[in-house]
């Protein structure tokens, strides 16, 4: 079986438009996920940063684990999202849960191990 993204959710713009600095943003990104026979979906998460942000968040935290972070140049939502489309759809497993602990490397499995006590 395939994986199909079935849609995508910026968490943090639906009560807003993006910033106008593209090189400087960190925004949670929900990316709901199934399979080409259809067995429902899941959440997957990943933060979206770019260097700029990563720096501020560095200076808060010296030292982080890059689990789940999609580190981008330039802000682009439709960018973004057209990658990880192509990346996660090209995922195949036997199983559903093949299928999602190979997704959970890029993005967090809302049902995979919490790794945020790790960082």
């Amino acid at each position: 079986m395939h994986a199909v993204v079935n849609a995508f959710r910026w968490v943090d713009l639906e009560d807003r438009e993006p910033d106008a600095s593209r090189d400087d943003a960190h925004e949670l990104l929900e990316i709901y996920v199934g399979t080409d026979i259809g067995h429902g979906q899941d959440r997957f998460q990943v933060e979206v940063v770019t260097p700029k942000a990563l720096a501020r968040c560095l200076e808060e935290r010296p030292i982080m684990l890059g689990v789940h972070y999609l580190i981008v140049r330039e802000f682009n939502p439709s960018a973004v999202e057209r990658h990880l489309k192509s990346v996660i759809e090209s995922i195949e497993a036997s199983t559903w849960e093949g299928v999602a602990n190979i997704v959970d490397r890029i993005a967090e499995w809302e049902f995979g191990p919490d790794l945020a006590e790790l960082s």
